[in-house]
């Protein structure tokens, strides 16, 4: 099982010409990055690259020196371009093996003939930590990655037992809309991120019906008393801003 630790920053990689095609509509990065930011994680990278291996391999291998932790989506089925396990063994330099616990476990559920696309589950890079759950397929992790499987309801089981080992520093959010155009209160937004460094302040505009123009204010950081000050000095320069009641949002 996975012991707690402490992160910093994660990065996560996409992989699929499909998201890059538009084929398929990417849902994975958008719900763990929501989730690591409850658990006070920062995700500092969010990278989507085709089913090539060199682009692949590039991308683990320099994402794995950057970041405590590299979390990868898609590409670790059965067919001919479902190759992330191969491209993370390229990515470390080490060789891809049948592990003997995966070729059990496929034993189990297909019986012993298995044919090479039964067996292609079985291949990791090695060495690979096997973290089981339950009687499924089990988490992989290779050094600091951990390989997730790219379909949204697989990706949320195996990412459901990933986030439990992970913790970092809580952050806090406070969210505003108003109506008013952005260019009425630009320059203020630049003076209190420089009077409020350890803030991030964030402003997205968006149209709640044809025709009407509403802006989403989003203030985060680590400290509380600091988030509430810059949110009262914020507040000086709105007309009618409606504070967003995260606590109860769906």
């Amino acid at each position: 099982m996975l012991g707690h630790m402490t992160i910093e920053r994660v990065a996560i990689l996409v992989v699929g010409d499909e998201i890059l095609s538009g084929d398929t509509q990417e849902a994975n990065a958008g719900y763990m990055a929501r989730a690591l930011f409850k658990r006070g994680v920062t995700l500092g990278r969010i990278v989507v690259v085709p089913d090539h291996r060199d682009e692949i391999a590039t991308q683990v291998a320099g994402l794995a020196d950057a970041f405590d932790v590299v979390i990868t989506c898609g590409g670790i089925g059965p067919t001919h371009d479902d190759i992330t396990m191969e491209s993370i063994a390229q990515a470390f330099d080490v060789p891809l093996v049948d592990h003997p616990d995966l070729l059990a476990l496929l034993h189990k559920w297909k019986g012993e003939d298995l044919d090479d696309s039964h067996r292609r589950l079985a291949r990791v890079p090695a060495p690979t930590e096997l973290h089981w759950y339950d009687d499924s397929f089990p988490l992989v992790q290779v050094h600091n990655v951990y390989v997730l499987p790219g379909v949204p309801r697989l990706l949320r089981q195996k990412f459901s037992n990933l986030l439990g080992r992970l913790a970092g520093e809580p952050q806090h959010q406070r969210q505003f809309t108003v109506t008013q155009d952005e260019l009425s209160f630009a320059n203020a937004l630049r003076a209190i991120q420089e009077r409020s460094p350890d803030v991030t302040v964030g402003s997205y505009p968006y149209s709640p019906a044809p025709g009407k123009w509403s802006v989403r204010l989003v203030l985060k950081a680590r400290n509380q008393s600091a988030l509430d000050r810059a949110c009262e000095d914020l507040l000086s320069h709105l007309d009618a801003p409606r504070e967003l009641d995260l606590k109860n949002a769906g």
